[in-house]
């Protein structure tokens, strides 16, 4: 039996080198070094060091909550291009802007066969917001793209905004709640789904302040709950926060 679904959320692995190992090897597939019998003669034996491919293996990995860390993101995001997972929840992770950067080129640049990806909570930012929307202009895979509670910004909006409206044709879900998109953000994002029949649910809540605005009533002790929790720092997370 092949293994094509593994949670491990909330198990807190870390960002170390052991856990970067064990990460890629499952998510690669990669030919195994066997004999095949395609390979052999008539009536011989098979050749020496013939590949016979192994069946596609993970399908769905779920890691949110594990504090892998951007240094972790990298090597991942390069071992999808040689893996068949489908499905991929990297949410609560630190990976900050570099990760997400990381993990945005990979799924920009080479052929994946990941259909949904879960990036909420990871201190992105206007950065990584940016790498996200080339991403979706040129990526043809991504059904579902959760990237909530990320820091985004009005700027990272305005490029979501463009792949959606003039580029991306194969995402259904997309769900951008709980980012300081602003109004002009928002409103850009909204006016470009005139032009994508495509996607079926679209999630905007909490995004018309920008960050500006949530740090000031923040300030005046006026943003509790989601709005207050825009103000996460994946950097410094330690504290209490008004989730």
């Amino acid at each position: 039996r092949t293994l094509r679904t593994l949670k491990m959320g909330g198990n807190l692995l870390g960002d170390n080198k052991v856990v970067r190992g064990a990460l890629c090897t499952l998510v690669r597939t990669a030919p195994s070094r066997v004999h095949s019998r395609d390979s052999a003669p008539a009536g011989g034996t098979p050749s020496k060091g013939a590949v016979a491919s192994r069946p596609p293996a993970l399908r769905t990995l779920h890691l949110a909550g594990n504090n892998l860390g951007a240094r972790t993101a990298a090597p991942l995001a390069a071992a999808l291009a040689e893996s068949a997972l489908t499905e991929l929840d990297l949410s609560w992770n630190l990976l900050l802007a570099a990760g997400v950067e990381a993990l945005a080129l990979a799924l920009q640049t080479k052929a994946s066969s990941l259909q949904t990806l879960k990036l909420g909570w990871n201190g992105a930012g206007p950065k990584g917001g940016l790498a996200l929307g080339a991403m979706l202009s040129a990526n043809s895979t991504l059904t579902s793209l959760d990237v909530q509670h990320n820091n985004l910004d009005g700027v990272a909006a305005a490029v979501i905004a463009q792949a959606v409206q003039h580029d991306n044709r194969s995402l259904r879900t997309l769900e951008l709640s709980h980012n300081p998109l602003g109004r002009k953000g928002t409103s850009l994002l909204m006016a470009s789904l005139a032009d994508n029949v495509e996607l079926t649910s679209v999630g905007l809540q909490h995004t018309m302040a920008g960050l500006d605005g949530v740090r000031d009533k923040m300030a005046n002790g006026e943003a509790t709950g989601a709005g207050a929790s825009l103000d996460f720092d994946a950097e410094n997370p330690e504290g209490e926060y008004a989730l």
